[in-house]
């Protein structure tokens, strides 16, 4: 289409990206007002929205125990 009737391309892409971006913005708008706004928005229980609360490091847990005496890294005399 664009090869052989370039004026009317045109306006149909002009007319489609217009009407693309409106569209987001619209449905930006109604998402926030009926999904967010609304009493702090509302608050879906899935996997994905608390697993970080689960790990070792958000219990703060060490991933290895060191035994008394032990040491993490290497030996004290072998930084030069």
């Amino acid at each position: 289409m664009r090869r052989y009737h370039f004026r009317w391309w045109m306006r149909f892409n002009y007319i489609l990206s217009a009407g693309l971006d409106s569209g987001v913005a619209i449905a930006v708008l109604v998402i926030f007002v009926t999904v967010i706004y609304p009493k702090g928005g509302i608050n879906l229980k899935w996997w994905g929205n608390d697993v970080w609360q689960n790990t070792a490091d958000a219990n703060g847990l060490p991933y290895r125990i060191l035994q008394p005496g032990e040491t993490f890294g290497p030996p004290a005399g072998s930084w030069h």
